[in-house]
């Protein structure tokens, strides 16, 4: 009975152990992005980039209007695009990492949460893969999805914001 409990309790911290926690992104380039969208946005009160095991987020806490979230995931899809931040951490920090993996490109989620609350009220995402199960189909981030709250994703059309 004691082998059993401790083999449990040995599993469980292996469990605990393995399972990622996002880190903080902290580049040059990300450092600049950040300043630059701060400094731009006064209602932005805060401004996370992390990377998960599976992904990449850009977590805004703010207070302001649609035509000013607009033009905030525009500017943060758009850096997300950027040659180099497509090298140095989507190739770099993702693909050639996983490389070993069917699908070793992060998703993206760039999230907006209003009045300091710790739920999502508007997120956009998108996919290096235009396929969940066949890792040749490729989109390589063109194809967005737009979700208001708890409702269903709707696609975005290409080069608009919703």
């Amino acid at each position: 009975m004691r082998k059993v409990i401790i083999i449990l309790i040995a599993c469980s911290l292996l469990l605990i152990a393995g399972c990622s926690r996002p880190s903080a992104i902290q580049t040059d380039e990300t450092k600049a992005f950040q300043n630059d969208i701060l400094s731009q946005y006064a209602t932005i009160k805060q401004l996370t980039i992390d990377s998960g095991d599976t992904g990449l987020s850009f977590h805004f806490v703010m207070d302001g209007s649609d035509n000013e979230l607009k033009a905030i995931f525009e500017e943060t899809r758009q850096f997300f695009l950027s040659e180099s931040v497509q090298t140095k951490i989507v190739k770099e920090r993702y693909a050639d990492k996983h490389a070993t993996r069917n699908f070793p490109y992060p998703d993206v989620e760039i999230v907006f949460m209003l009045h300091d609350k710790d739920t999502a009220d508007y997120k956009y995402t998108s996919s290096y893969y235009g396929s969940s199960t066949d890792p040749s189909i490729v989109d390589n981030y063109r194809t967005w999805y737009y979700f208001e709250g708890n409702k269903a994703g709707v696609k975005l059309e290409q080069n608009r914001v919703s």
